[in-house]
């Protein structure tokens, strides 16, 4: 899964004329609005509910304290296509306050409204209370949060993205109860008691009352272990029952078989956990990408619901990117920012994925720079800071006091042959 870190650059637009002092305020905004936002929280649970439900839909609410993505229950809202910026247009079903008691989400409790959801929630109940026939009403698209599970971003009514994976599961469940049974099996042995008859050939002519047989019986179960069984037979020597033992080799390669469905099925790489069957790190590392590329679309996804959240609620002119950073590939994703910034790329990007927010970055610069930090962290001399060329080179000069008597011999022969 990704960390979740995420940059916001300014995108002013070059055919306009640009009002820096606003510029820079709608940014420091934009900032900020991000900073009070819960991403690994958010939205890693809308990737979660995604795959699971086929469809996540969080409503926003935002305050000073900060953002968060109210889920909507699944079963009472529907897709009604896209507006014109491409995102979905989601109709919630006013029924669901008149379901147990749901309307005080939309009434409050003795007056007090206190924590019920948005007034597009209340107006949509009231207007349901005056018809009936008004049962669906429109949220306001710039503050739902609408992510698709699947591989596709067009249809109304998607299936969980896993479907095709639990009929896998099922069978891989039921091979698991055969494998089990097998092995209970090979461990079971069966006590058969015979029952002594006067005459061979009738099976009805007992020495022994049925009773009393009966009791023996129950007598020599009461003291076997569980995987023992005691039975009773007329005319037959007692003997003891057991049973072939099942293949191993069979069962496990059975029980593997059904595995490997469910990682074909599920479109992950079985590499990652079973590395160490002896697949090589190269393997494991592309299994990784491969397996990431999915949660990538999904990334991408939640990146223009968020812009257009930004665009529509707190200020135009940001760019709001995701990055592709896992705790797998965490040391490479850093090790390449570090060498753009270093070749004049942004260190905006550097520092927001070193685990800092933006706002947390921009204001960390802006103070060290007030204050001429980075001039007085100057760094003790040494010949990293000196050139070749220097005649001042290397370690600064000690002076005569500060040497002993054989570094002052071996400094004056030095100074006579230069």
């Amino acid at each position: 899964m990704p960390k979740y870190n995420y940059c916001i650059v300014e995108a002013p637009s070059f055919t306009k004329e640009i009002n820096i002092n606003k510029m820079m305020k709608d940014y420091e905004t934009v900032l900020l609005a991000a900073h009070r936002t819960n991403f690994k929280e958010e939205f890693a649970t809308a990737i979660a509910l995604a795959i699971r439900d086929g469809i996540y839909c969080g409503y926003a609410y935002a305050s000073d304290e900060g953002t968060f993505f109210h889920m909507l229950p699944v079963e009472y809202y529907r897709l009604r296509g896209k507006n014109q910026a491409g995102q979905w247009v989601v109709y919630f079903d006013a029924t669901y306050f008149a379901v147990g008691q749901n309307r005080i989400f939309v009434e409050g409790i003795d007056g007090d409204t206190t924590g019920c959801w948005a007034d597009e929630f209340v107006e949509g109940w009231k207007a349901y209370q005056a018809n009936r026939d008004a049962r669906w009403f429109m949220l306001d698209p710039s503050k739902t949060l609408v992510l698709m599970g699947g591989l596709q971003d067009e249809f109304d009514s998607p299936l969980p993205f896993f479907t095709g994976l639990f009929p896998s599961i099922l069978n891989m469940l039921s091979a698991e109860e055969i494998v089990a049974d097998r092995t209970e099996l090979d461990n079971f042995y069966l006590l058969l008691l015979r029952i002594d008859t006067f005459d061979e050939n009738t099976v009805d002519d007992f020495k022994i009352s049925l009773d009393l047989a009966e009791a023996y019986k129950n007598a020599i179960s009461d003291i076997m272990p569980r995987l023992a069984g005691v039975g009773l037979l007329p005319g037959m020597s007692a003997d003891l029952q057991t049973f072939n033992r099942a293949n191993s080799t069979n069962d496990e390669s059975l029980i593997q078989e059904n595995i490997n469905n469910i990682f074909a099925q599920s479109g992950a790489s079985q590499t990652i956990v079973s590395s160490g069957d002896g697949q090589s790190a190269l393997s494991i590392k592309y299994s990784l990408l491969n397996d990431f590329s999915y949660v990538a679309l999904l990334l991408s996804r939640l990146e223009k619901n968020y812009q257009y959240y930004l665009d529509k609620n707190v200020a135009e002119g940001t760019i709001f990117t995701i990055h592709h950073q896992t705790h797998y590939n965490e040391d490479e994703y850093l090790e390449k920012l570090k060498t753009s910034a270093t070749l004049g790329g942004s260190a905006m990007k550097y520092l927001t994925a070193m685990n800092m927010s933006p706002y947390e970055a921009y204001c960390t610069m802006r103070f060290e720079s007030a204050i001429g930090l980075k001039d007085m962290m100057e760094p003790l001399e040494s010949s990293y800071q000196k050139s070749a060329n220097d005649n001042d080179a290397g370690r600064p000069r000690a002076s005569d006091d500060e040497i002993s008597g054989s570094a002052e011999r071996t400094r004056n022969v030095s100074d006579d042959n230069v």
